[in-house]
């Protein structure tokens, strides 16, 4: 054989071995979790190809799901609103989660938190508040000591299991977390109540004028059909995100075919390169406000996800695509 055909065979080996690997990781957790699956009392999902099992634990919606490297990943759902966009996320790998910045850090006086996590939120006070309870922080602090990673943002929690997924460690795992969550829970519902209380006492002497109530937390929903919203959301969200992409190519191919055909001299300067980067910004921008209002709408109650209490610096209500600003289902 020749060194050259040897050195094709090597560099081929070399390239598919980590992809072996990770299918193999990948084949090893789904079987793990499959039988571990009804002795967690976690029922297999078929319809989704991304959650493995899905279930309750102490009341608690959890689901299994497998990245594409094979990592297991265990998530629990909060069944409460905590601080508009609360994050805790590991310190390091935080940093480059989703844009965040080391300047948007919340130093919240305790530091086992302070140094593992980035901690962030819109009200730092709250969330200050909500992380000072002795509950919260200890049940933190007895999940980091188990060593799993693990993360906090918007109604999820989200831990990575490693090793060989015993159900003694899993269950153990399981068990933090939901004591976590639990503790977020009732303290973030107690929090909301002394506010509330006071907003009260405040009002008591001024005259009705109307009262806004706060979208509650959807309660009558089976985690399957959390799982199912969710699922169906990420379709539409690709299909908005490919309508917004195509219509800005057909105005870029339509104004560059317009001043090729138009009768004229010929194209230079800023029509050359202008007029069709305008008429693909100008599609976009209208196919996004339609899409935003018609298609990409909520699963769980058909509304549009425009949040009129969050507003940009035009006055124009945001787009909420994590969390309904109407029936408050999680999303994504």
């Amino acid at each position: 054989m020749s060194p050259g055909l040897i050195g094709l065979a090597v560099a081929a080996a070399v390239a598919l071995t980590p992809l072996t690997l990770r299918a193999w990781r990948r084949a090893w957790a789904r079987r793990r979790w499959r039988a571990l699956g009804p002795i967690l009392e976690l029922s297999p999902f078929p319809a989704s190809t991304r959650v493995l099992l899905a279930g309750r634990y102490r009341g608690h919606p959890v689901e299994v799901s497998l990245s594409r490297t094979g990592a297991s990943r265990l998530r629990l759902m909060l069944g409460t609103k905590l601080p508009q966009d609360f994050a805790l996320l590991p310190q390091g790998r935080g940093l480059r989660w989703r844009g965040a910045s080391k300047e948007r850090d919340i130093q919240v006086g305790q530091p086992a938190l302070d140094a593992a996590f980035l901690i962030q939120g819109a009200n730092p006070a709250a969330v200050i508040r909500l992380l000072g309870e002795p509950g919260v922080r200890d049940a933190l602090i007895r999940l980091q000591a188990r060593g799993v990673p693990f993360q906090l943002q918007g109604q999820e929690l989200i831990a990575s299991p490693m090793g060989s997924l015993s159900e003694a460690s899993v269950r153990e795992l399981l068990r933090d977390l939901a004591g976590v969550a639990s503790a977020l829970q009732s303290t973030a519902e107690h929090h909301r109540a002394l506010a509330a209380s006071a907003r009260e006492a405040v009002q008591d002497s001024a005259p009705a004028t109307g009262k806004v109530l706060a979208p509650a937390v959807r309660r009558d929903l089976d985690f399957q059909q959390f799982v199912r919203i969710r699922e169906e959301f990420s379709r539409r969200w690709v299909v908005h995100n490919t309508l917004v992409i195509a219509s800005g190519v057909v105005g870029l191919l339509g104004g560059g075919l317009w001043l090729v055909l138009r009768r004229g001299p010929p194209p230079e300067g800023w029509d050359l390169a202008g007029v069709p980067f305008a008429a693909a910004f100008t599609f976009a921008s209208l196919t996004y406000m339609f899409s935003a209002y018609f298609q990409l709408l909520c699963p769980g109650c058909g509304n549009d996800l425009h949040d009129y209490d969050n507003t940009d610096s035009d006055g124009a209500p945001n787009l909420s695509l994590d969390r309904c600003p109407h029936c408050d289902v999680v999303l994504r």
